[in-house]
């Protein structure tokens, strides 16, 4: 199930043209290389399992979604990388149940990260900027 669930969000965040990330960077976890940029991948973070009923669960989980964007120059990655992370929220909002594989999805954190790359002291090289969305989804398991 989890598997399926962490597949159904890359196939939606894959299907949408907007969010400008090729489809062959997409990743189950992060990639070995960061040279291949926009990418995104999305990570199970887990939750709680809880009963429902003598006979059925409810996994209260979370998953991270993480898309990353390097550049040259001054502003480009930021701005590529708050551009994607609203798209892919809106793609996720207007699925909320994921095409019937969860009972509910919610966005719950939306938060953001810049650093610099050097390779002489003082002298940037490169600027890399990710935004994470975690993705809480209620998940009816029978026992």
């Amino acid at each position: 199930m989890l598997k399926e669930i962490t597949e159904k969000i890359i196939e939606l965040l894959k299907a949408d043209a907007r969010l400008g990330i090729p489809e062959e960077n997409f990743f189950f976890g992060p990639p070995f290389t960061r040279n291949r940029t926009p990418f995104c991948y999305v990570s199970w973070t887990g939750g709680p399992v809880l009963v429902e009923t003598f006979d059925s669960e409810v996994w209260r989980h979370d998953w991270s979604i993480i898309i990353v964007d390097l550049a040259k120059e001054d502003n480009v990655a930021e701005q590529s990388v708050l551009d994607k992370i609203e798209r892919a929220r809106e793609v996720l909002a207007a699925n909320h149940t994921l095409d019937g594989l969860v009972r509910d999805s919610l966005v719950t954190r939306m938060e953001g990260e810049t650093m610099t790359v050097g390779t002489e002291w003082g002298k940037i090289t490169q600027i890399i900027a990710a935004a994470r969305i975690m993705l809480h989804c209620e998940v009816n398991k029978p026992v």
